[in-house]
Order: structure tokens, then C-alpha cells, then sequence
């Protein structure tokens, strides 16, 4: 390995004497070793400098391509010219096509249609670039058609007067309609109807004797649901109000006993409703 370096750095002397032929002075303080070395490196090549050196140089040789890419390329270009030459073929025969089918509509006519005077006139354009103009214009056609519909129906109105043998009167103001009497109760026209209605009011008014008596009692109104309807109430569970729910009955007990002429006899199921009605009244006045 050393052999070969040495030997290539004396190639690279004898080539850098035949580039300059007139040896130059050495510098006083220069290391041969160290400058052969730096010419060792600088002469040294990497592949990309090598590739910018081979096309640098004049090719030697005529570049040419195989024989499959030149049918291939050759195959290419005659088949997009072949396509192109189709496709306005193609178009071609559908306008031929068209053209024959028109001209066999043609003349299965048997006649020349006419445009109407109505639709030959062209109809002026409509001002969209205004929109005041726009709903202007849209506003006319609407009240010309408008009146155009009223003259129609006057003349068929004449038309149809025309035929009449004689000429109606016109009332100057609607006749008033006369309100049939209506069906009184018990009359002739509905049998049993007047039987009906009695029964209903004696059962309106024993509802409302019931009612009233119960308001007087003090029951309040009657429960009309299928279901006794809880309501909701506080009991004091203070001994001091206890006592004084307490003493509060017994004073009640006491005078409602005091008016009494005689001693009832009061039962354990009255004595619970009566307490319950007690506690009621006093959940109520709180």
C-alpha cells in the first residue's frame, strides 16, 4: 500500500513538472512531506467530479436506441394519429346520422307550420338590470290581465242576458231571511221530549240541594272522582302544641256538650272522625 502511494505521487510530480518546466524556490520553513501529502489530497477525484469530467468530453461513439423501443415509439405515435382520425370519423358519421334523420322527419311532414302574429312578435326584454323597472313592468301585466279577465267575464255576463225572455230586478239591498221557529220543549213534534227535560231539571235541582246542604254542614263540596283526593296537612309533634290542641278539643267537647239537652252516645268511630276534623280545622287556620 505504501508502494503504490509513493509511486503515485511520483506520477503526480513528474505531471506537475511537465505542466511548469521552470522549478520554483522553495519557501524556507516548507515541509516536502506536508506538500506532497496536500497534492496527494487535491488530486484526489470523487465520482461526481469524474462525471462532470466524462461529459465534459466529446462523445466517441453515435447514441442510438434498440430496436424494441423503436417499434414501441414508432407503435405509439401511430396509434394516437389512428385515435385522432377515428374520433373525427365518429364525429363526422353522428352528424351524417343527424342530418339524415332530420331530413326523413322533414318529410314525413305534410305541411309547413306557421308561426302565429302573436308569437313572431318578439317580446321586449325585461329590464333585469332595474329592478325597479322589473316590478314596474311585472306590476302592469298584472293589472292589464286584470281588467282583460273583468272585460271577459262583463261580455260573457252580456252574452248569457242576451238569451233571457225577461229582465230580473235587482234588490237594492239583501233580502232578510226569516228565522224558522225553533222546536219548543214538549211540543207535538218530538214525543216524550217534554218528559225528558222535567226529569233533568228535578235532577239539577236535587244536585244542588245536596250541594247546599253539604256547604252548611261544613263537609265542604263533594268529591265528584272516582278517588278521595289526599291533601296534605302538618302534624305538630311539639308537647307544647300537642297540650294546646288538646285543651283546644276539650273546650270544644265542653260547649258543644253544654248545648246538648241530653248525653249522646258517642261511639269510637265518631270519636276518631271528630278528631280528625279537629286537626283538620286547626291545620287549616295555621
Amino acid at each position: 500500500m505504501q508502494e503504490r502511494k509513493a509511486r503515485h505521487l511520483e506520477e503526480l510530480k513528474e505531471e506537475a513538472r511537465a505542466r511548469d518546466p521552470v522549478p520554483r524556490p522553495a519557501s524556507a520553513g516548507a515541509n516536502p512531506t506536508r506538500a506532497s501529502e496536500r497534492l496527494y489530497s487535491l488530486s484526489k477525484v470523487t465520482p461526481s467530479n469524474r462525471s462532470a469530467g466524462y461529459e465534459s468530453e466529446e462523445p466517441t461513439f453515435t447514441p442510438s436506441l434498440a430496436p424494441g423501443t423503436v417499434a414501441l415509439t414508432r407503435d405509439r405515435r401511430t396509434r394516437t394519429v389512428d385515435e385522432l382520425v377515428s374520433n373525427a370519423r365518429s364525429v363526422e358519421t353522428r352528424r351524417q346520422a343527424r342530418e339524415r334523420v332530420e331530413q326523413e322527419e322533414a318529410a314525413e311532414c305534410t305541411f309547413k307550420p306557421v308561426l302565429s302574429s302573436k308569437g313572431s312578435r318578439s317580446r321586449p326584454s325585461l329590464p333585469f338590470h332595474a329592478p325597479g323597472g322589473l316590478t314596474s313592468e311585472i306590476e302592469t301585466q298584472r293589472m292589464n290581465h286584470t281588467r282583460k279577465v273583468a272585460m271577459l267575464k262583463r261580455e260573457q255576463q252580456n252574452q248569457s242576458a242576451r238569451q233571457c225572455t225577461f229582465s230580473p230586478a235587482v234588490l237594492d239591498r239583501p233580502p232578510q231571511h226569516r228565522q224558522s221557529p225553533s222546536t219548543r220543549p214538549g211540543s207535538a213534534g218530538v214525543k216524550g221530549l217534554g218528559d225528558y227535560v222535567d226529569r233533568q231539571r228535578r235532577a239539577r235541582h236535587l244536585r244542588e240541594e245536596k250541594t247546599r246542604r253539604l256547604e252548611q254542614s261544613g263537609r265542604g263540596a263533594p268529591i265528584t272522582g272516582p278517588y278521595t283526593v289526599a291533601q296534605e296537612f302538618t302534624l305538630s309533634q311539639d308537647p307544647r302544641e300537642a297540650e294546646r290542641m288538646e285543651r283546644v278539643r276539650r273546650d270544644r267537647e265542653q260547649t258543644l256538650m253544654g248545648e246538648c239537652t241530653f248525653r249522646p252516645n258517642i261511639t269510637s268511630r265518631a270519636k276518631v272522625t271528630n278528631l280528625v276534623g279537629s286537626v283538620l280545622d286547626l291545620s287549616q287556620g295555621q
